[in-house]
């Protein structure tokens, strides 16, 4: 018996009800601690660098950058492993979270803390999904990679 979720069977559905629910929650939390809570605006990228480049620099290249990708997703999904495009959903969902981020506020809302010896950047939802997206991405590959060499010994 195999999982339903996991099944590629009706993978565009199973992607949006996937896709929608996290940008949705990245949203709402964004716009929570944006008005009621402890939050930083980040202008640049990760770990608020390059941010002298400013806001709408990077909400259009972000938007760009995520055409492109969202296009190419839906060009190819069909072909793609069911842990690959949930993977690829992940990326496009926080990307997309931030981008719209960066629309609402003029800035990424960042405001998950976590307090360590060391200074941790604050983060949020969105960059989560990305980070955990892009890490099952990398592992993924590198499975298919030995595998690959394994089948031809």
């Amino acid at each position: 018996m195999s999982n339903i979720f996991f099944d590629k069977k009706n993978i565009r559905g199973k992607i949006a009800v996937l896709f929608f629910p996290l940008l949705i929650v990245d949203i709402f939390t964004k716009f929570f601690f944006f008005n009621y809570g402890s939050f930083e605006l980040n202008n640049g990228v990760s770990f608020s660098l390059f941010s002298s480049f400013g806001n709408t620099f990077w909400l259009i290249l972000n938007f760009v950058i995520l055409l492109f990708l969202g296009i190419l997703f839906i060009a190819n999904v069909r072909k793609m492993t069911v842990i690959e495009s949930y993977s690829v959903v992940l990326v496009l969902a926080g990307g997309l979270g931030n981008v719209i981020s960066r629309f609402l506020w003029n800035g990424v809302v960042d405001w998950i803390k976590i307090p360590f010896f060391i200074k941790i950047p604050t983060f949020n939802i969105a960059d989560v999904l990305i980070d955990v997206g892009i890490a099952i991405i990398i592992i993924n590959l590198f499975i298919s990679l030995f595998t690959k060499n394994d089948r031809k010994k």
